[in-house]
């Protein structure tokens, strides 16, 4: 069986997907993107849910959110579109309790709060080191869900989030409520 990993993301932001495409396939994971234009007559909802509570052939283990410019502001003219497909991929996760990890560049601060987060890993876009970490970290939260090694549990106290932090900054936006915070 394949242990795939559904990757929320909006399709114009090719860079940021090509590099945490790469980052899953490099440690045998499988990255699961849904394009909605490719579905042809099949009603995307009911495919969706299905891949990420893993009633097809793939065992979906976590649904990583990629968030990026055009996640925050799509070129098209129906920006909503991007957002609420982006936050339905989360809603079933969380329905589903399987983890959900956000993943920003470190360079961007994308306004876009993703409301249930179980991991947030920062990283600089074509950093090789990052690449292997991100796929590392994942692997390793998956393989062994009960052994984290993040480097902590963090709960911001603005908002009362609870999530695990993948890297090694110091001040950071809640991946929630998207307002800065500080790790000791």
């Amino acid at each position: 069986m394949v242990t795939t990993v559904f990757v929320s993301h909006s399709k114009y932001d090719e860079d940021k997907i090509n590099y945490i495409e790469k980052a899953i396939f490099n440690v045998g994971l499988t990255p699961k993107l849904m394009e909605l234009e490719e579905m042809g007559t099949k009603y995307p909802a009911k495919r969706i849910v299905d891949i990420i509570r893993s009633n097809w052939d793939e065992n979906t283990r976590a649904v990583v959110v990629v968030l990026g410019r055009n996640l925050e502001n799509p070129p098209t003219a129906t920006p909503q579109f991007t957002h609420n497909w982006v936050n339905f991929e989360v809603g079933v996760a969380a329905a589903c309790n399987k983890p959900v990890w956000v993943l920003e560049d470190f360079n961007e601060f994308i306004q876009f709060p993703i409301p249930y987060v179980s991991d947030y890993c920062r990283y600089n876009l074509g950093n090789k080191d990052h690449l292997l970490n991100i796929g590392n970290f994942l692997n390793q939260s998956i393989k062994f869900p009960l052994q984290y090694n993040a480097r902590s549990l963090t709960r911001c106290s603005l908002c009362n989030a609870t999530y695990c932090i993948w890297d090694s900054g110091k001040n950071l936006n809640c991946p929630v409520c998207r307002r800065s915070i500080t790790i000791q």
